[in-house]
């Protein structure tokens, strides 16, 4: 019977971890970040999310939990996303909206 291990975050991967806390901008300069560091860094500003390449859902959530102008940075959110920007910041969702139907 196989277990299946949790995986052990290597070094590099916790340096990367308390940059991005301390200032998630310098998520730029990561290549190919693991989605735990990318979920500091959103966690620290959501705007980040601008240097994420195909965020995950979590981490489309995370940042728009964190600041709800960043989804104009998200291609293509998902459901859950617009309902959390809904029902967090009616006004941003509003203008959202607008901008896409214009």
């Amino acid at each position: 019977m196989k277990f299946a291990r949790k995986k052990q975050a290597t070094t590099s991967e916790l340096i990367q971890l308390e940059t991005v806390r301390q200032d998630g901008y310098c998520i730029k300069f990561i290549h190919n970040p693991s989605e735990a560091v990318q979920l500091g860094a959103v966690r620290q500003d959501g705007y980040c999310i601008q240097f994420i390449y195909n965020p995950s859902e979590l981490i489309q959530l995370e940042a728009v939990k964190q600041n709800g102008y960043c989804i104009k940075f998200i291609h293509n959110p998902s459901v859950a996303v617009f309902n959390l920007l809904f029902e967090n910041n009616k006004k941003v969702f509003n203008q959202f909206y607008e901008a896409e139907e214009n």
